[in-house]
């Protein structure tokens, strides 16, 4: 090989072998490499953590929206049960107080009332003569007091019979035309004979002045489209909470700036029943599907094929007796104080109790005996009340073999109740979820995730996000609260008293004194002495039924036992097309299982 090319050759070696060398040894640039994998490491850790925590705050934001929009749609239907025990005792009282304006249309009481005062003159002459000074002094008192008793029951009547004359059309309107008219003729039975062109309701032909119409019977009338439109309403407050949920911030207010919609879209919500139906949906005219659970025993109406339901019609007459009657002794005790009291010689206020007492029964037994019936509460599937179950169950055996009544009011005695209620009937869980529970589900698409080349959702093909919640409609339990009881300055028992506040749970313990509390007053700033506190307990009714306007709702935990058929189903009038989760194997126990209800 030529010379001159070999020591070129020799030449390049050296040259590359130099180089190779001052590369090897030569650190300028390398943390430029390093810091290319490091940021691409830590880009893809952050849009992990990124990610996770958009998850996660959508995950706890669609959890608020189901709990606010279920707890709101359950508070329009508690709110319902309210309404509807409310107009059960407007109902009563119409009832009252028209009893009341009957008799001071008719005045039966006043016409006894100058045979008794002549009775009393009589007898006030007699006292005169008497040789006994006080039964002498008392004679003129008698009968100077005869004229004012009598001039006091006359305006009396005069007062009622105008108020009457102006109100009672109006009352009876309320009632409607009574169903069945007894006859009246001239030997005093019923109200005696009517004016021409008058029925017994007090309205003359053609005084349509009321609703433009013929009467009805408003109070059940408005009952039924109550019942009939509470769902729908609960309905859509849960959907506008849902909604307003799920919109970003400003779009309410109209405020520029935001977008006005995410790429998650829009966010729906729903309220079902645990018998899986859409609340609002279903047959509302059904008594027993409709999504309030009560019963309307009027024999006009269309729960006739209800198991019983002459059960429920006996217990709302009953009801209604016993309500209207309490009502019409509060109306007599209050406008008839004065003859209770200082006018008692008349004798008219037992009088007048008895004459409205049979103007109550005439409209309850016979003119309305099967119309204007209070609502009441849907029975368990073995026809059942609820009040019977739990008075069962309360009912105990004593030593002495006789029946005694538990407590439920207190901790040992509520648990001893429930144990008896759950263990001895097993329909009363079944129809508390039945009825009483609800089931909300909030639904929208699924967040976009950052990074889509890096990280993808599994189940974003196969279902949306859903979260949901359930609320419960019940009566709240009574508790005790703490009081001072003492003696003011005064020395006057309780004239000291006050709400020191506070209440128990259920596994306090009470502790009351059993002797009354010392008299004094605590030192400001240091509590009561132990001896001058008591547990008094909450005044307000606990019986479960549709005369208690304590109806509430409360958030409970979400385990009802067709959960996972709410979750897959549509809800009816539902218009968006977003994927329900489809649960091949999933059972209910594997549910709750990974529920954090």
């Amino acid at each position: 090989m030529n010379k001159h090319v070999i020591d070129r050759l020799r030449r390049l070696m050296r040259i590359a072998t130099g180089g190779l060398r001052r590369v090897h040894g030569d650190q300028r640039g390398t943390i430029s490499i390093f810091t290319v994998f490091a940021l691409l490491m830590f880009t893809m850790i952050l849009i992990m953590i990124v990610n996770i925590g958009r998850h996660v705050d959508d995950k706890v934001k669609m959890q608020n929206a189901a709990d606010a929009a279920t707890y709101s749609g359950g508070v329009v239907l508690a709110r319902g049960m309210n309404g509807v025990a409310f107009t059960n005792h407007l109902l009563c009282d119409v009832f009252a107080i028209t009893a009341y304006l009957r008799e001071g249309r008719d005045r039966n009481a006043e016409q006894m009332i100058p045979e008794i005062l002549q009775a009393w003159n009589e007898a006030g002459e007699i006292f005169s003569t008497a040789q006994f000074e006080k039964f002498r002094r008392l004679g003129p008192a008698i009968i100077d007091k005869v004229p004012k008793e009598q001039e006091a029951v006359t305006a009396f009547g005069e007062m009622t019979a105008a108020s009457s004359e102006f109100a009672l059309p109006v009352f009876e309107h309320i009632l409607g035309p009574p169903s069945q008219t007894p006859d009246l003729d001239e030997d005093g039975s019923g109200d005696g004979p009517l004016n021409p062109g008058e029925d017994d309701s007090g309205l003359s032909e053609g005084d349509d002045q009321f609703a433009g119409g013929q009467s009805g019977h408003l109070i059940p009338e408005f009952q039924r489209a109550m019942v009939r439109m509470i769902p729908e309403m609960a309905q859509e407050v849960t959907r506008e909470i849902a909604r307003r949920h799920g919109m970003p911030r400003g779009e309410e207010t109209g405020s520029q700036g935001y977008l006005s919609q995410t790429s998650r879209g829009e966010q729906s919500g729903a309220l079902w029943r645990t018998t899986v139906e859409t609340v609002g949906y279903s047959n509302e005219d059904d008594p027993l599907r409709r999504t309030l659970p009560v019963i309307d025993p009027d024999p006009n109406e269309g729960d006739l094929y209800v198991p019983s339901i002459e059960e429920y019609r006996d217990e709302s007459r009953n009801r209604r007796r016993i309500l209207a009657r309490a009502y019409l002794q509060g109306w007599n005790n209050q406008k008839l104080s004065l003859f209770r009291a200082e006018a008692k010689m008349s004798q008219f206020f037992n009088l007048w109790v008895t004459a409205t007492c049979a103007q109550l029964n005439r409209l309850l037994e016979e003119e309305y005996r099967d119309t204007n019936l209070p609502m009441m509460l849907r029975r368990t599937d073995d026809n059942r009340n609820v009040e019977r179950i739990i008075s069962d169950a309360e009912t105990v055996i004593g030593q002495d073999g006789r029946r005694v009544r538990m407590d439920r009011r207190t901790d040992r005695g509520f648990e001893f109740v429930n144990n008896r209620v759950r263990s001895s009937f097993s329909t009363v869980d079944d129809y508390i979820e039945r009825d009483f529970n609800f089931v909300g589900v909030v639904s929208r698409r699924q967040l976009a995730e950052m990074g889509p080349g890096l990280f993808k959702n599994p189940i974003e093909q196969r279902s949306d996000a859903h979260t949901f919640a359930q609320v419960s409609i019940f009566i709240p339990r009574p508790r005790y609260y703490l009081w001072y009881v003492g003696r003011g300055q005064s020395g006057q028992a309780g004239a000291e008293s006050f709400d020191l506040g506070g209440t128990f749970g259920f596994d306090s313990e009470l502790n009351t004194p059993a002797r009354p509390g010392q008299s004094g007053i605590p030192n400001p700033g240091q509590p009561p002495a132990e001896e001058d506190q008591r547990w008094i307990h909450e005044n307000w009714p606990a019986n479960w039924d549709l005369f208690n306007q304590n109806w509430t709702v409360k958030l409970v935990p979400a385990t009802a036992q067709n959960m996972l058929d709410i979750l897959q189903r549509h809800p009816a009038g539902e218009s968006t097309d977003l994927i329900r989760p489809y649960f091949r194997q999933v059972t209910g126990r594997d549910l709750k299982s990974l529920n954090n209800h």
